[in-house]
C-alpha cells in the first residue's frame, strides 16, 4: 500500500508539472478556457488514485517490434499424469520487505491525516452553509427573472438576504442560492445588478460543483505545494471567467471595477463557510481581477461544450497511461541473518514475514525459507504452539513450498512437496478455522485422485466459514469430485457458486473459469465453454505482464539478423509442471514474447500463446530465470527479441 502511495505522489507531481506547462501556454486564451484546464487537472487528481489501483500495468515494449522475433528458444516440462495437483506459482506478486516505522509509513499515516482533516473541514463549510441558508430571510427583489434570461440560465435560483456586512455569495448544488447582505436593498439599481450578474454566472457555469471537487482534490494532495498553486489559479481564474461573463453582457468595465472595488471595502465572507460557498471578492486576488477587467486586450471569449468535451478527453487522455504506469520496486531485501537477530530479539515475527515477501519478490525462496522458520521460531516463544498465531505461520510455510519452490524443476519440487504437505498437516491439527481453510483445500488437492481420501478436506475447507478466493476455489475441486462421481448436475451448481464467490480479476477466478470450461467442454458444450475460456486467458495475459520483469533498453531491442548476432542460452532452468494441469490432465505449448537485455536476463516477457491452468505463469517464472550470452551489435552487447516456446507434456 506504502509503495502504491509513493507512486501516487510521483504521479501527482508530473500531472500538475503538465498542467503548469499547459497553463502557461494558455497565458493568452481567456480566463474561462484556462479555468477549464485547471478544473481538468484538478479533477484527474481525484481519478488517480482509482485509476492507479484499477488499472493493468503498462510496459514499454514496443508493439511493432514485438511482432516477430526471430530468434526463437524452446523448454520442456514433464510430469506423470497421475501426480497430485498445486496451484500456479505467483512469484512477484508480493510486497517488497520494508522496515517498520519507515519514511513511507510516516508518510502515509501523515498524507492521511492531513487528507482527513481537509475533508472535515470541507463537511464543516457545507454545514455552515446549510445554517446560513437557515437563518437568511427570503430577500425582496424581482429582477432575477430577467437577469437570469439575460445570461442564459435556465434553472430556478434562490435569493436570500443575510446579515449587513455579509459579502455576496453563491452556494448550493441541487438547488443554488445567491446570498446578499440586508444593506443590498440600499444599493443603485446598476451595483445591484452588477453583483447579481456576477453570482448568477457562477451558476450558469457550475462554479459551486468544481469548486467543492477541486477542494477535495486539494485536501487529498495537502502536501504537494503544486496542488495548492493550481488551487490559486483555479479560483484566480473561476473570478475572471465570471466577471467576463458579465462584461459581455454589456456592462461598463470602469463602473464594475468600482462596485467590486466597493463590494470588497464594505463586506467580509463568513469564514465557516467560504470553501463551500463562493466569495464575490476576495481582497487577495482584487488587484489581478481589476486588471483583467479594465484591460480591454484580454480574451473574454466563453468555451462551448465541443471544448468542455475535449478539454475531458484530453485529460482522460494525460491521467490514464499516467495512472497505469506503476514502478518496479528493486529494493534489494534485507540480509538474512541481521534481519533474523533483530527481529528475534524483539519477539517481532511480523518482521520477519515481511522481510520473506521481500525475498519472494526477488526470487530468493531459500532465504524466504529462512525468514518464514525463524518467524515460526519466534511466534512459538510469543503464543505457543497450539495457538492460531502459530497455526498462521505453519500456513505461511506451506504456501512458499506450494506455491514457489515446487516451481524450480522436478528435482525441488518432490522436496518442497513433501515440507508443503507437512506444514499443512501440523496447521490443520490445531484446528478448523478461516486460517487453515487453504492448507485444508490443499490437503484435499493432494489426494484428488482419491476422491474418497480428497472429499474430506475439502469439505472441512468449505465448511471453515472462509470466504473468497480460498472458498470459491475448494467448491470448484468438489465440483471436481462430483463431476469424477457422475453427478453432473450438483456438479454444475458447485462450478456457480465457485464462480460467485471467487473474487473478480483474481488468479482463482481464472484457475475456476478453466475448470467449468473443462467440464462443459467434456460434457459436449464447446459452445458454452469458449467464452469462459477466453475471459480466463485474458487474465492470463494481464497477468504475465504484470509479473514480468522489465528489460533494459526495451524500447531500443532489435531483431536478430544482418550485423545483430543471436543470444545464446546459458543457463535455462525447467519449469516445475503444475499439479493442476496435471491432474486435469493438461497438456500444450506456452508462447512467449521477451526482451533478452545486455545483461543476458528476459524481460518484458508477454504471452502470446497459454494453455492456463497456471502453466502459463510457471513458464513465465522459469524463463525469467534464464541467463543468456547477449545478442551483439558489432560486438557490442544490444537488447534483442526472441520468442521462447516452453512445451508442457505428461508422460
Amino acid at each position: 500500500m506504502n509503495a502504491t502511495l509513493a507512486q501516487i505522489a510521483v504521479k501527482s507531481l508530473a500531472l500538475l508539472g503538465a498542467a503548469v506547462v499547459l497553463g502557461w501556454m494558455l497565458r493568452k486564451k481567456s480566463a474561462a478556457a484556462r479555468h477549464l484546464a485547471w478544473t481538468a487537472a484538478l479533477a484527474g487528481l481525484l481519478a488517480l488514485p482509482f485509476l492507479s489501483v484499477s488499472l493493468p500495468s503498462m510496459h514499454f515494449a514496443p508493439a511493432e517490434k514485438m511482432l516477430a522475433p526471430v530468434v526463437t528458444f524452446t523448454a520442456d516440462a514433464t510430469a506423470r499424469a497421475d501426480i497430485t495437483p498445486t496451484p500456479p506459482t505467483r512469484a512477484g506478486r508480493v510486497n517488497p520487505a520494508r522496515t517498520p516505522r519507515s519514511f513511507t509509513n510516516i508518510f502515509a499515516i501523515l498524507w492521511a491525516i492531513g487528507a482527513t482533516l481537509g475533508c472535515a473541514r470541507m463537511v464543516l463549510a457545507c454545514a455552515a452553509v446549510m445554517r446560513l441558508r437557515s437563518r437568511s430571510s427570503v430577500a425582496a427583489g424581482s429582477e432575477m427573472t430577467q437577469l437570469a434570461r439575460e445570461i442564459g440560465l435556465r434553472r430556478a435560483v434562490d435569493l436570500r438576504e443575510t446579515s449587513a456586512g455579509s459579502m455576496p455569495m453563491t452556494a448550493g448544488l441541487r438547488r443554488p442560492t445567491i446570498f446578499l447582505p440586508a444593506s443590498a436593498s440600499q444599493w443603485s439599481a446598476e451595483k445591484r445588478r452588477a453583483v447579481l450578474l456576477h453570482e448568477l454566472a457562477h451558476v450558469r457555469r457550475g462554479d459551486v460543483a468544481t469548486q467543492i471537487l477541486a477542494r477535495l482534490a486539494v485536501s487529498l494532495y495537502w502536501w504537494n505545494p503544486l496542488a495548492w498553486f493550481a488551487w490559486r489559479e483555479f479560483l484566480k481564474m473561476r473570478e475572471r471567467a465570471a466577471d467576463d461573463l458579465v462584461l459581455e453582457l454589456g456592462a461598463s468595465a470602469t463602473e464594475y471595477a468600482r462596485h467590486l472595488l466597493d463590494v470588497a471595502r464594505s463586506t467580509a465572507a463568513p469564514a465557516p463557510a467560504a470553501l463551500a460557498a463562493i466569495a464575490m471578492a476576495q481582497p487577495s486576488q482584487l488587484e489581478t481581477r481589476l486588471a483583467a477587467i479594465l484591460d480591454s486586450r484580454i480574451s473574454r471569449k466563453t468555451p462551448g461544450r465541443f471544448a468542455i468535451a475535449l478539454s475531458a478527453v484530453a485529460a482522460a487522455a494525460i491521467v490514464t497511461p499516467l495512472a497505469a504506469i506503476h514502478a518496479q520496486d528493486t529494493t534489494p531485501p534485507a540480509d538474512v541473518e541481521n534481519t533474523i537477530r533483530v527481529a528475534t530479539s524483539q519477539n517481532n515475527f511480523e518482521m520477519l514475514d515481511r522481510a520473506a515477501e521481500g525475498f519472494i519478490k526477488n526470487r530468493q525462496y531459500d532465504a524466504a525459507q529462512k525468514m518464514l522458520e525463524a518467524s515460526l521460531q519466534v511466534r512459538a516463544g510469543v503464543a505457543g504452539k497450539q495457538s492460531p498465531t502459530y497455526a498462521d505461520g505453519l500456513v505461511k510455510l506451506g504456501d512458499l513450498n506450494w506455491e514457489h519452490l515446487t516451481s524450480q524443476g522436478a528435482g525441488a519440487a518432490g522436496t518442497a512437496t513433501e515440507r508443503s504437505r507437512d506444514y499443512y498437516e501440523q496447521a490443520v491439527a490445531l484446528g478448523d478455522r478461516p486460517e487453515t481453510a487453504q492448507a485444508l483445500l490443499r490437503l484435499g488437492i493432494f489426494n484428488i485422485k482419491d476422491a474418497s481420501k480428497a472429499e474430506p478436506y475439502i469439505q472441512r475447507s468449505i465448511n471453515t466459514g472462509a470466504k473468497g478466493d480460498v472458498y470459491g476455489e475448494a467448491l470448484a475441486w468438489m465440483a471436481e469430485i462430483r463431476d469424477q462421481q457422475k453427478n453432473t448436475a450438483e456438479a454444475e451448481s458447485l462450478f456457480a457458486r465457485a464462480q460467485s464467490a471467487v473474487e473478480d480479476g483474481s488468479a482463482e477466478q481464472a484457475l475456476v473459469r478453466e475448470m467449468y470450461a473443462a467440464f462443459l467442454t467434456s460434457h459436449g458444450r464447446k459452445d458454452e465453454a469458449q467464452p469462459i475460456e477466453a475471459q480466463a486467458a485474458a487474465f492470463r495475459v494481464r497477468d504475465i505482464a504484470d509479473l514480468s520483469p522489465t528489460a533494459l533498453d526495451g524500447a531500443d531491442a532489435k531483431k536478430i539478423g544482418g550485423r545483430i548476432v543471436s543470444p545464446g542460452v546459458q543457463k535455462k532452468v525447467e519449469p516445475g509442471y503444475n499439479r493442476e494441469a496435471a491432474a486435469l490432465k493438461v497438456q500444450g505449448t506456452v508462447t512467449l514474447r521477451c526482451v533478452i537485455g545486455p545483461d543476458g536476463k528476459a524481460g518484458n516477457i508477454t504471452l502470446v500463446r497459454g494453455v492456463g491452468f497456471g502453466l502459463d505463469e510457471r513458464a513465465m517464472d522459469a524463463v525469467s530465470r534464464w541467463t543468456f550470452s547477449p545478442g551483439l551489435a558489432d560486438g557490442t552487447p544490444v537488447p534483442v527479441l526472441a520468442t521462447i516456446e516452453v512445451n508442457f507434456r505428461l508422460l
